[in-house]
């Protein structure tokens, strides 16, 4: 004769009990007759499985029958017994493999596959459930950043799904997720920059001494390029008075390879580049401070002077703020930064005649069109020097 059930078990179904976390919060586990378990957040889930399995399996003992299970089998219920935090980074490796992103990409999934790790780590495989899923996400559901939200969903559904094909999870939670719809950009109200506002960052910058990022925006504002392809400019690019640019966002397509005349507008920003005597191999750069000396490199730069195209952004973003520049925009992000620059190159070309597209390296018919190595074309594009400091 079985035991009596005790008060907290005498109205749960058979194999179903109460339990609680190290942070106090309730939960139910259901055991099987094999001795497997499956825990369950949700009561009225975990009594509708638990009756459904007890009229199975735990029938009149005149009735009961063996379970059969193969070698395959009972290996698949061991792995999936075991804690996520076991397979997650093997996961995510095979991940990295597979979609072989670049160094900066690289960079960001990687603090983001942290953050699932350390949500995760603990959550036995067998354990897992969509409210988990959901539990990871509302961290990241702000009202105005859908992005961000997408973001981690997408990085949480490839690291699971991962986990699926290598029979670790039966199934992927987060694939019942769908993406946050974003607003449009014409409801973000974004102020983009003007030539007035270029110019007072541009004189701060110098007052401040940060000789380094008027060398930036100069460049930004001639050749109308953003901050990754102005902070990967190297004085070895110039060839034939021409600077060679590669548009970092399309480099597979055909416009992305544009050949830039150095005109005198440029040749002046190149010039004045030269004149702190700073021996760098970028045209954007800065002497590395003593304390900083020793250190390793961070992700994506290849030499103690380069610049990161963040540091490029975010120190335009304190003078603007400082400034008080768009100031009456409440979120930041929804300011003028550094990246438009590029848009203000080319509203000006636009406005005056130019035929931008090829200068900014926008996609054209052919932008889908991927060259065979050594057989890179380069666009040549025309002549234009932007009277930045006269220009309304």
């Amino acid at each position: 004769m079985a035991r009596p059930r005790g008060k907290t078990t005498a109205k749960l179904p058979q194999g179903l009990y109460e339990k609680k976390s190290k942070d106090n919060r309730i939960f139910w586990i259901f055991y099987r007759i094999d001795g497997s378990s499956k825990s369950f957040r949700d009561l009225k889930e975990a009594k509708r499985l638990a009756f459904q399995y007890n009229r199975t399996y735990r029938v009149d003992p005149e009735l009961v029958h063996g379970i059969y299970k193969d070698s395959k089998e009972i290996e698949s219920l061991k792995l999936q017994q075991k804690p996520l935090g076991e397979y997650l980074p093997n996961m995510f490796e095979r991940l990295v493999k597979e979609k072989q992103w670049k160094d900066r990409t690289l960079s960001v999934r990687s603090q983001q596959f942290q953050k699932v790790l350390e949500h995760f780590k603990d959550i036995s495989c067998n354990d897992l459930t969509l409210i988990d899923v959901n539990n990871f996400l509302s961290k990241y559901d702000g009202d105005n950043d859908a992005s961000r939200y997408n973001r981690y969903l997408y990085i949480l559904k490839e690291v699971l799904g991962n986990c699926v094909d290598q029979g670790v999870l039966k199934e992927n939670p987060a694939a019942r997720k769908k993406r946050k719809m974003q607003k449009s950009k014409s409801s973000l109200a974004r102020t983009r920059l003007n030539f007035d506002d270029f110019r007072r960052i541009y004189k701060l910058a110098g007052d401040k001494g940060d000789y380094w990022l008027q060398i930036a925006m100069e460049l930004a504002i001639q050749t109308s390029q953003g901050v990754n392809e102005v902070a990967s400019m190297q004085y070895k690019n110039i060839e034939d008075d021409h600077l060679k640019v590669i548009r970092q966002k399309t480099e597979d397509n055909e416009a992305s390879h544009v050949r830039i005349p150095v005109n005198n507008e440029i040749k002046g920003i190149i010039s004045r580049s030269r004149e702190d005597s700073v021996l760098s191999p970028y045209i954007v750069h800065r002497a590395r401070k003593r304390r900083y000396s020793g250190r390793e490199l961070g992700n994506g730069i290849t030499h103690e002077t380069q610049l990161p195209n963040e540091k490029i952004s975010r120190r335009f973003s304190e003078l603007r703020d400082e400034l008080g520049i768009q100031a009456e925009i409440k979120t930041r992000r929804n300011r003028a930064g550094f990246h438009d620059i590029r848009a203000l190159s080319i509203h000006w070309q636009d406005n005056n005649g130019y035929d931008s597209m090829v200068r900014a390296a926008h996609a054209d018919e052919k932008s889908n069109k991927i060259y065979r190595e050594g057989h890179i074309k380069w666009k040549t594009a025309d002549d234009v020097i932007i009277d930045w400091k006269k220009a309304e």
